[in-house]
């Protein structure tokens, strides 16, 4: 087990590798009386084509949503309840990039955690259960069509790409989720639930070597499929497939703004920065141009163009996506503002400082919170391949000269807008 140390505190994560490749990440706190412990799977909604042993195969868009809702299934006691009985929450969730089931707590750590470990890693269902499943999963998929936010998310997703499979819906489609079968479903299950791609974090009040013991005995008898599973890398062009649209919805009273800006990787890789601090010098200028102290966003509320604002980047295979969101009683007016003032943009050196100094302080206060221990984690494993305990210096580092080089790399050409009206 390695013992590492975090941004050069008086504070440590501990790291072990199982022979089965399986990883894992312990956060132990003294301090703290609660715990969580997240074990993630990277199976998401966008591996819907992969190679198994040099054989293309596709399954139905949906299906990692699908399987994580069954397996919830019980002929006994349900997961629900198990954790119901000493207090403890838990859940699951299905993102693009991967699964998760985890719980919080402070009752009962290492029988939660028995009970996790072996939960997860054993699947059974039946032909009734997936078609009994089926008729839940398209009542959620019903429910999501009237969640204007989750309409506004998925419609400038589909209108931003062509190929790639960020483009599809987590849940699925109602004609996908009635296809999945069973077979598919087990074919999943083994082909992705395996330990060389599952990882295991656990943050909080529980002990070390006790924990450690618990996740060897169960985990590290547990073989990796023979077969070999690659990913199919989506060459995705750099037009988008619809530069604008306006869309009607009844249960909306202010509109709702999207815009997606798409670059292509290879223009921003020209920098020759490691990728981390490529991510952080995008995250940057974003944050200085929309965050909570950007003189934009003040400028848009003054203006009343803007009632709420928010912002992602999102990697793909072959570009980044940078999203804005708003809700804005003059949406047209707002699109006009914003296109403009990218094409305008200027950064001054005061602001690099002022968020360097909010991110440093940002590192600092995230270790007294459980669920943003574990988020960093995770992000830093999907991105990069392992946790990144160094992000304050990484932080510190960063310099004006490298932040224009890349905000002169950004390239505004292919966009796409979407304004989603009231009915009325």
């Amino acid at each position: 087990m390695k013992k590492i140390s975090i941004n050069n505190f008086d504070e440590y994560c501990y790291y072990e590798k199982l022979p089965n490749d399986l990883e894992v990440y312990y956060k132990p706190n003294d301090t703290k009386k609660n715990f969580t412990v997240l074990l993630g799977i990277k199976y998401g909604s966008t591996n819907i084509e992969y190679k198994k042993d040099n054989n293309l195969i596709k399954t139905h868009e949906g299906i990692a949503h699908f399987l994580e809702h069954k397996l919830f299934d019980s002929d006994t006691i349900t997961p629900f309840d198990y954790y119901a009985k000493t207090g403890t929450d838990v859940n699951a969730y299905t993102t693009s990039e991967y699964t998760a089931f985890h719980f919080s707590g402070n009752n009962a750590f290492l029988d939660n955690l028995k009970y996790l470990l072996n939960w997860v890693t054993n699947f059974k269902t039946t032909n009734e259960k997936v078609e009994k499943e089926k008729g839940i999963i398209l009542e959620e998929e019903r429910m999501y069509q009237d969640n204007p936010d989750r309409i506004l998310y998925e419609t400038i997703r589909a209108n931003t790409l062509n190929k790639d499979y960020h483009k599809t819906k987590v849940i699925g489609t109602s004609d996908n989720i009635k296809a999945i079968t069973k077979e598919e479903l087990e074919t999943c299950y083994n082909d992705f639930y395996r330990p060389d791609n599952m990882f295991l974090v656990l943050v909080g009040s529980f002990d070390l070597k006790s924990a450690s013991k618990i996740v060897n005995d169960i985990l590290k008898p547990i073989p990796n499929p023979k077969s070999k599973i690659k990913k199919i890398i989506i060459q995705e062009p750099d037009n988008v497939k619809l530069t604008n649209e306006i869309k009607h919805m009844k249960n909306i009273t202010v509109p709702k703004v999207a815009y997606s800006i798409k670059i292509n990787k290879k223009k921003l890789e020209q920098n020759k920065l490691p990728k981390i601090e490529l991510d952080y010098y995008l995250m940057m200028i974003i944050s200085i141009c929309f965050g909570a102290a950007s003189d934009f966003r003040e400028y848009l509320l003054l203006n009343n163009l803007i009632n709420t604002v928010s912002y992602q980047i999102t990697e793909i295979d072959t570009h980044y996506l940078i999203d804005f969101f708003a809700t804005s009683t003059k949406p047209e007016q707002l699109l006009q503002e914003l296109i403009t003032y990218l094409n305008n943009l200027k950064i001054a050196k005061q602001d690099l400082e002022r968020i360097k100094k909010v991110w440093i302080s940002q590192e600092v206060k995230m270790l007294d919170n459980n669920d943003a221990i574990i988020n960093t984690i995770i992000d830093d494993i999907l991105d990069y391949g392992k946790y990144i305990n160094n992000k304050i210096e990484i932080i510190k580092n960063m310099n004006y000269e490298t932040l224009e080089k890349v905000l002169k790399s950004l390239d505004y050409t292919n966009t796409s807008s979407l304004i989603i009206l009231p009915n009325n």
